[in-house]
């Protein structure tokens, strides 16, 4: 008996997922620097990307409030926006798996002179999946969904309104030489 249980668990190791990493404060720490190389100080300070280690992945908090720091309130007022997270897990051949879920409602307004625009972008589902090569910190692959998407603006002149059912993408990236790199889009509304 006991071997059987001991030939089963021989068979059943090469067919479970190997884990490429574990998920620890360190490498959170990395992951962040890794990911903010090319965000001015200033951005990463404030916290425009964070990154925590989760229970199987590594969570990635980009807040894009932050970017609105230094924006005149009297001039420009925005409601709705909200931090995204990204769940992304290191893979055995040095490539990250990245997975977001995410949805979007925001509406606001801006006073440009003798006239103010109102806006509103919403989309009510996006769900993106790619492997990221942190070499060229892009998307090697990327296959992403969105659904429910519309946007308006208006002033007193003009109004825009647009809406679509849906949106579905991919891109793909291939390193060509050291200093080129190959990237095809492809994009359905």
């Amino acid at each position: 008996m006991r071997f059987k249980a001991a030939a089963l668990l021989l068979l059943a190791l090469p067919l479970s997922p190997a884990v490429a990493a574990d998920i620890n404060y360190e490498g959170a720490t990395a992951l962040e620097k890794k990911l903010t190389t090319y965000i001015p100080e200033n951005l990463v300070k404030d916290g425009l990307v964070k990154v925590r280690p989760g229970t199987e992945d590594y969570e990635v908090i980009f807040d894009p409030t932050v970017l609105l720091k230094g924006v005149d309130k009297a001039k420009v007022s925005i409601s709705g926006l909200k931090p995204f997270l990204s769940l992304v897990r290191p893979l055995e051949d040095g490539l990250w798996r990245f997975v977001q879920d995410a949805d979007l409602n925001v509406t606001g307004s801006f006073d440009d002179g003798p006239e103010k625009t109102d806006f509103t972008y919403r989309i009510d589902k996006m769900h993106s999946e790619c492997v990221i090569d942190p070499e060229l910190l892009y998307f090697k692959s990327l296959d992403m969904k969105a659904g429910g998407i519309a946007f308006a603006s208006k002033t007193p002149k003009e109004t825009i309104d647009g809406r679509f059912a849906s949106m579905t993408g991919k891109i793909a990236a291939e390193r060509k030489g050291p200093d080129t790199v190959d990237m095809r889009s492809n994009t359905i509304f």
